[in-house]
């Protein structure tokens, strides 16, 4: 997705480098007694938590708070939106972003390589214009229909 209607109320930049969670040395999922390492950072809250083919914290996570819909997966560095049921495209959403730009040095220890014609190719008119007509509004998130978990056939027991 180039856009997403969750990313002004979901996603959130630490202060500072530190305040992000290092998912060089670490994968696990910060829940007590699990050690599921397939796992994604909330972009919310930045807590480590595993994913749909573990033991589901993220999920649970987000069901607890649907402000906390926006994940980072720890492996790839890809963004999913649990609102939009969908992948977001770092290169199309400025908040995601920043956020990717902030998480790849902690993960390779160095900036992105020829950033530059990155840039080149990155578009993100759509996204800001939605933020600035939601912010304007002062639009509450948007759930699609079908979105909640129970409806995935992934996510049923």
């Amino acid at each position: 997705r180039h856009t997403c209607p969750h990313v002004l109320n979901s996603v959130t930049m630490p202060d500072s480098i530190d305040g992000f969670p290092d998912i060089a040395k670490s994968t696990e999922c910060c829940i007590d007694g699990c050690n599921e390492t397939e796992s994604w950072v909330c972009m919310k809250c930045h807590k480590v938590l595993c994913g749909r083919y573990g033991k589901q914290h993220m999920i649970e996570h987000k069901d607890n708070d649907k402000e906390h819909c926006i994940a980072m997966g720890c492996g790839d560095l890809s963004f999913w939106c649990y609102g939009c049921d969908d992948y977001l495209d770092h290169l199309h959403i400025r908040r995601i972003f920043e956020f990717y730009k902030t998480v790849h040095v902690i993960k390779f220890g160095h900036e992105i390589n020829n950033i530059e014609q990155l840039m080149e190719r990155t578009d993100f008119t759509k996204q800001d214009q939605l933020e600035k007509k939601q912010m304007e509004e002062n639009v509450e998130l948007q759930w699609f229909p079908g979105t909640e978990l129970l409806t995935r056939k992934w996510a049923k027991k």
